[in-house]
């Protein structure tokens, strides 16, 4: 197998870096948003429901 070029090397490295550092911000605004729909409390038995009716209402293949 070839090695990597060392530029193509530093490129993936960054793009992991920036990726990693992201993370903390997209986990932040989805808390926001889920703060903004109500979604937040949610329980495990609601959730359940949830997803037991709308897939109930959708028709099978």
């Amino acid at each position: 197998m070839p090695r990597p070029d060392t530029t193509e090397a530093v490129v993936i490295s960054a793009l992991r870096v920036r990726l990693a550092a992201s993370e903390p911000k997209a986990l932040k605004l989805i808390g926001e948003e889920s703060k903004r729909n109500g979604t937040d409390a949610l329980t495990a038995r609601k959730i359940d429901q949830i997803i037991e009716s709308v897939r109930s209402k959708k028709p099978e293949r």
